[in-house]
């Protein structure tokens, strides 16, 4: 991961929230409140997405 210099930003959290927002019809601000004791888990797994995108894109020119 340090290689690859992945990390999750606020402005990735704050996109999160804006999708999670449209889904529920509600405002960023009330879903990032009522998430604020799992921010970290939801960092955590931004993380992982990122991850595995990597993966998937190190596979993908691998296969070609």
């Amino acid at each position: 991961i340090d290689e690859n210099k992945l990390e999750v930003t606020d402005k990735d959290l704050d996109a999160y929230f804006e999708k999670l927002a449209k889904v529920y019809n509600i405002s960023a601000e009330e879903i990032k409140k009522s998430l604020d004791g799992r921010i970290e888990v939801i960092r955590e797994q931004l993380l992982n997405d990122k991850v595995l995108d990597l993966l998937i894109s190190y596979n993908e020119k691998n296969v070609k």
